[in-house]
């Protein structure tokens, strides 16, 4: 679990801009114990505190049981990938050279290497690359991004999935996979979306108890895993980075990414008595299956793909 103290979140308010709009003006969104969640209220992006960053980044996935990930990746395969390698058979259908950045276990990349395209993985966590490569056979970079030094102009496309909302200065990852796109370059991003239904209600139900009833919101912000999400995008404010790094937004997609396929094993939060007990279990699992097809109908969906082409 990540905690701060009262202290570095007062300073975290002071001695850093907003990355997106430079305001120092933060309140407090959510603001429980052991964590605290701030909203810039110049432009509305919403962050944690800086504290523990680095080392998040670096130590967070030591320990990992990636056995608990096998429904997940093949979830991921499925719905997410399967979609990504249709459209960038339209976009590029001679192939061409590909980095996945914060790669993990390298499904993506596989999947990509047997379409004929030349691959390229990063990855700072050393147990998931030893996966890569004894169950793939696959060649990860061991490296965090703050040592990535990468050719530029190098790659066709560039994909991030599920790492930009993990990383401290997103701002500045964006301007150096520019560099590493070729002319015409595509960048492919998918990020959890803050104003997806499930989300909302979860801050909602965190809101209207006065922050009583705050398991929704800890299981959203992360605030029981080692390696948590730093920022919590919204449309908005995802559209504002990209833009503002210099990429031209070309096709979005949404869908519902909350799913109960090995959440009990997966998170430290659900390995307590309460949370493991059966009928519990069950009301939680259906809970958000009936909350996933409520956002399906309404378009309001957890999560966001975008592909966006460098100019």
């Amino acid at each position: 679990m990540i905690k701060s103290t009262e202290k570095e979140i007062q300073e975290n308010k002071t001695r850093r801009n907003c990355i997106l709009c430079s305001s120092n003006n933060y309140v407090y969104f959510i603001k429980i114990p052991e964590f605290g969640v701030l909203k810039c209220m110049r432009c509305g992006l919403i962050q944690s505190q800086l504290y523990g960053y680095v080392h998040c980044l670096k130590d967070g996935y030591k320990g990992i049981n990636l056995a608990s990930y096998e429904k997940y990746f093949k979830k991921m395969r499925e719905k997410n990938y399967k979609r990504c390698i249709e459209t960038l058979r339209t976009y590029f259908p001679d192939k061409g050279k590909i980095l996945d950045i914060g790669c993990a276990t390298g499904w993506f990349l596989k999947d990509m290497q047997s379409e004929g395209w030349n691959i390229c993985g990063i990855e700072p966590s050393k147990t998931m690359i030893k996966y890569a490569k004894d169950k793939l056979g696959l060649d990860i970079i061991n490296t965090d991004l703050e040592n990535l030094n990468l050719p530029e102009s190098c790659f066709d496309v560039v994909t991030m999935w599920d790492v930009l909302e993990h990383i401290p200065r997103p701002d500045i990852q964006l301007s150096k996979t520019k560099k590493m796109l070729k002319k015409n370059g595509v960048l492919i991003i998918k990020v959890p979306d803050i104003g997806g239904i499930i989300p909302q209600i979860a801050i909602l139900l965190y809101k209207i108890t006065l922050g009583t009833f705050r398991l929704p919101v800890r299981i959203l912000f992360n605030t029981y895993e080692e390696y948590p999400h730093l920022f919590y995008f919204s449309k908005t404010t995802l559209f504002a980075l990209i833009k503002k790094a210099g990429f031209e937004i070309i096709k979005i997609d949404h869908e519902c990414a909350i799913e109960t396929d090995g959440l009990i094993d997966k998170r430290p939060l659900f390995k307590s008595k309460f949370l493991k007990n059966k009928v519990i279990t069950i009301i939680i699992t259906e809970v958000i299956k009936s909350l996933n097809r409520i956002s399906e109908i309404f378009n309001k969906k957890d999560s966001i793909t975008i592909y966006c082409r460098k100019i």
